[in-house]
């Protein structure tokens, strides 16, 4: 499961804090797509209390009319449709290699 978590602010807004967690994006890549934002907010009220909240697409709940396709079938209709988007280029497959090296 993929997730990037956003830099803290230089600055708290707000006195106290939830936790050590940060502000997080992750991307769910299984058969059941979901996308979450995890964020840090104001709890709504008059104190300035932060608490965590989930932000959440569930992608075959949003489109449930849409039919998913297998990893080899969208692979077999990028080909088709003559989409380059999900292969690289040799070319590419070495550079990456050296990118590897020099941080590894």
């Amino acid at each position: 499961m993929p997730a990037g978590r956003f830099r803290e602010p230089p600055l708290k807004v707000f006195p106290g804090d939830v936790d050590d967690t940060c502000n997080e994006l992750v991307l769910e890549l299984t058969d059941q797509p979901t996308i979450f934002a995890d964020v840090r907010a104001k709890v709504p009220g008059p104190t300035f209390e932060l608490g965590r909240g989930r932000m959440r697409l569930a992608l075959p709940e949003a489109f449930p009319e849409a039919e998913p396709l297998e990893a080899y079938e969208r692979l077999l209709l990028d080909v088709m449709r003559g989409d380059p988007t999900s292969f690289i280029s040799s070319d590419q497959v070495e550079l990456l290699w050296r990118l590897c090296s020099i941080r590894c």
